[in-house]
């Protein structure tokens, strides 16, 4: 069994657990990009696919941007990693999430 992310717009609407031969079956007069593989065991650089999530032409799934209403820090998405970081607007500093 294998992830598959459902895309409609460039945006992950959900995902989903099945065989290949299961998306050709069920899917196959659909667009060539509605589900596109997402497995974090086989390419751990790449970002594994959730709900909200935008699908870009490298093949990766880009996650939403971050909210912070900190003034001091700014929000920006690394280019070769696709993943969003919080800096220290002064310092530029990466700031790592506490979670309680």
């Amino acid at each position: 069994m294998t992830f598959f992310a459902e895309i409609k717009n460039g945006k992950v609407i959900r995902v989903i657990v099945a065989t290949q031969e299961v998306i050709n079956q069920n899917y196959s007069g659909t667009l060539v990009e509605t589900f596109m593989e997402t497995d974090f065991t086989k390419n751990p650089k790449k970002n594994y696919a959730s709900i909200g999530y935008d699908y870009d032409i490298d093949g990766d799934f880009i996650p939403p941007k971050p909210a912070t209403s900190n003034t001091e820090h700014e929000v920006f998405l690394n280019p070769n990693s696709k993943r969003y970081i919080i800096r220290d607007k002064i310092t530029k500093n990466e700031i790592k999430p506490e979670f309680k």
